[in-house]
């Protein structure tokens, strides 16, 4: 065999598998924030992601339990954040491990200011340390708010980065969402600093008219996403029917043709639902997802 051929054998031999971004395709799953608010619990949690297993939801690619705001306990003795016992009496790690066990993943929530939006500990100066921690847990996913922050794009590249380096620094590979204000364009410069995900509009409710504000924001983004990072329309609000919900998210409901739409959005971003999975019966017999989605996709089909 001639040499120069037996070197390229070599190389090729030698040269490793290019590994796919994280978030290659959407992260689509459930989310607790529209339909419990900040009463959220362990217990709760597991009975929704036993349902996307029973619902085969999972099975269509709804993979994540998103932990949003409200499961925060402060910090122990030594500074690392903590649950709140009440909440999530077996921490957690165990939560993350019976989602694991299923084929499912644990998305967590915090901020990038010294206090939550609903006024939780949060992740400011402490970025390092708690990166750790949720890699410990087995934390799948990040989403990262901007509440109580400084309201100018240069302060939020910075705490958007250092949370980013921290979570590669972690030992564990953690999604990261960029979730910040609309007039901060994160869609600009989330992927610079380390995002898969950004948001590109306000928060959902449960109501038509938020729906296609959202649409209306990201009719012209479609350029921003695709594999490893994704335009954030927030979640689907999606068989709820005006109920459950705390007082100051919840909507007027939609028509069963609106949720079906919602699920159905031929538009490149991410998908959380939100509502009752476990007892549908609750909330109307016919219902077209469990309620509030994340939904992450670049091409008309893929969900």
């Amino acid at each position: 065999m001639p040499a120069i051929l037996l070197g390229l054998l070599i190389l090729c031999a030698a040269a490793p598998a290019q590994q796919a971004p994280l978030a290659s395709t959407p992260p689509m799953g459930w989310m607790t924030w529209n339909y419990f608010g900040v009463d959220l619990n362990e217990r709760d949690l597991r009975e929704m992601a036993d349902a996307l297993v029973r619902s085969k939801m999972a099975e269509a690619g709804y993979t994540y339990i998103f932990i949003d705001d409200g499961w925060q306990g402060g910090r122990d003795n030594r500074n690392n954040i903590i649950a709140d016992p009440r909440k999530f009496p077996s921490g957690i790690k165990a939560l993350a491990d019976y989602l694991h066990a299923q084929g499912l993943k644990l998305g967590i929530y915090s901020d990038a200011g010294q206090l939550s939006c609903a006024g939780y500990t949060a992740s400011y100066g402490f970025e390092a340390q708690d990166a750790k921690t949720f890699a410990a847990w087995g934390v799948d996913y990040l989403k990262y708010d901007y509440c109580a922050a400084p309201q100018d794009a240069d302060t939020a590249k910075l705490r958007y980065r250092a949370m980013a380096d921290a979570l590669l620094k972690s030992g564990r590979k953690i999604v990261f969402g960029v979730c910040c204000q609309v007039h901060l364009e994160p869609w600009k410069w989330g992927a610079a600093v380390g995002g898969q995900l950004w948001r590109i509009g306000p928060d959902s409710r449960d109501k038509w008219a938020n729906m296609l504000m959202n649409i209306n924001y990201n009719a012209d983004l479609h350029d921003y996403a695709g594999p490893g990072g994704w335009n954030d329309m927030c979640m689907l609000s999606v068989g709820m029917y005006g109920k459950g919900g705390t007082s100051w998210i919840k909507g007027t409901g939609c028509t069963e043709m609106e949720y079906q739409t919602q699920m159905n959005r031929l538009l490149r971003y991410p998908e959380h639902e939100c509502g009752d999975q476990a007892h549908p019966a609750e909330q109307g017999n016919h219902r077209p997802g469990p309620g509030c989605a994340r939904k992450a996709g670049r091409t008309q089909n893929q969900e």
